[in-house]
């Protein structure tokens, strides 16, 4: 089973608190499919519980629960997701504009998934989904930092624990780097040796940090001059990491942690540069973390409207190629993405309004993947992407054919 990709954006500001919302239009129609923590929204203050909120979650291959809360007051929070039976699981969370804050695959030990932030005064949602190829049942926990944990949870950050101005760290650039964001600012550091790297803005600015070496399979985390942590990234690109800041960071100093989960000793190409909006949506695209606008700089070939089932061919890379089709009527999909060589495909399912409502790896026979998913009439958007081969481009059949009720 290959891990999913997982993306950090680091929002500066949250959504103040709301009282009583359509979830329908929450955190970016997300909510839709969510479900309160407490009694509706007035209940759902996570901040004032004495206890942490516990739920089961059974996730049907490609699905995903959403659970909704809010915060009266600013509060540190524990989020977590520990599979059971072997599973694996992955959760995302999100703002209640649907901004991603934080996403987590392997945080609470083992295949659990753990979130640990200071967040604002507002209303959030926190997805947990299934990955790998089968239903998986999991057991989520939404607590507070002084709740006990469900999650044995593993250190993040170097692999000396925070970064702060008192830590010893190697410079990137000789004083103010803000002059050579544009360029980007590189550097080849090992963890056994570099653990942490120091920068200095004089100016706000908005930055983008990649961690690259697949043998060392990168961690960065991204520290303020005080300790606190502004974001964090696993996997991204496959084994690397990457953090996106979108909101323009302070001037001030700031700490990029490093660790490596496979060799300490491998050389990590770390890079520093300033955030392109424009980029950061292509590489969601690309990852399919996000579908694409039908009118955008990437293309998407319109199979039209379904009838029983329809084939396409592609060369596919690491990048994913988007296919979009019709449903004429309510029923169900079953779609296939079978690798005609060497390919390991990855597939991602869209509605018409952008939301994810199913993602596989290796759901199909041997790597190739399925999906099966019940749809109404409307437009949908499907990528797909080989995780083989070092994102070398491999032949790839994607297959849908719908089913309808009998009468």
């Amino acid at each position: 089973m290959r891990r999913r990709l997982s993306l950090t954006i680091a929002m500066a500001a949250l959504a103040a608190p709301v009282a009583a919302q359509d979830t329908d239009t929450l955190c970016g129609v997300i909510g839709a499919m969510g479900t309160w923590i407490g009694d509706g929204s007035a209940g759902s203050d996570l901040a004032g519980m004495a206890t942490p909120v516990d739920q089961v979650a059974m996730l049907p291959q490609g699905r995903s629960q959403v659970s909704l809360f809010t915060l009266g007051t600013p509060a540190t929070v524990r989020l977590e997701a520990a599979p059971q039976a072997g599973g694996d699981t992955e959760i995302e969370l999100y703002d209640a504009q649907g901004n991603l804050i934080r996403t987590d695959d392997d945080g609470g030990g083992g295949l659990a998934s753990r979130i640990d932030m200071a967040l604002e005064a507002g209303t959030y949602c926190l997805v947990t989904r299934g990955l790998g190829g089968s239903a998986v049942s999991a057991d989520v926990r939404l607590g507070l930092a002084e709740h006990p944990a469900l999650t044995g949870g593993i250190a993040s950050g170097g692999s000396q624990g925070v970064c702060d101005a008192t830590t010893p760290a190697q410079a990137l650039g000789d004083g103010p780097v803000d002059g050579q964001l544009d360029d980007g600012l590189r550097v080849s550091a090992t963890v056994q040796e570099t653990p942490y790297l120091r920068f200095t803005l004089a100016e706000p600015a908005a930055v983008t940090v990649t961690a690259r070496n697949e043998n060392a399979d990168p961690v960065v985390t991204l520290y303020d001059e005080s300790g606190s942590e502004i974001a964090h990234n696993d996997d991204f690109d496959g084994l690397n990491a990457k953090i996106d800041v979108g909101n323009p960071l302070a001037p001030g100093s700031y700490c990029i942690a490093l660790d490596a989960l496979s060799d300490t000793s491998a050389p990590i190409e770390v890079t520093l540069r300033r955030f392109d909006p424009a980029q950061a949506l292509l590489d969601l695209y690309a990852m399919g973390e996000a579908s694409p606008p039908l009118d955008g700089p990437v293309p998407v070939e319109d199979l039209g409207t379904l009838p029983g089932r329809i084939q396409q061919d592609a060369m596919v890379g690491s990048d994913a190629v988007w296919f979009s089709f019709q449903v004429p009527a309510a029923g169900v999909v079953m779609i296939d993405a079978v690798g005609l060589g060497d390919g390991d495909p990855e597939m991602f399912l869209f509605d018409g309004l952008g939301s994810q409502i199913g993602h596989d790896d290796d759901g199909g026979e041997d790597w190739n993947a399925r999906l099966t998913v019940p749809v109404l009439p409307g437009a949908y958007m499907v990528g797909m992407r080989n995780l083989g081969g070092s994102g070398a481009s491999a032949a790839m059949r994607l297959s849908v054919q719908r089913f309808v009720p009998a009468d």
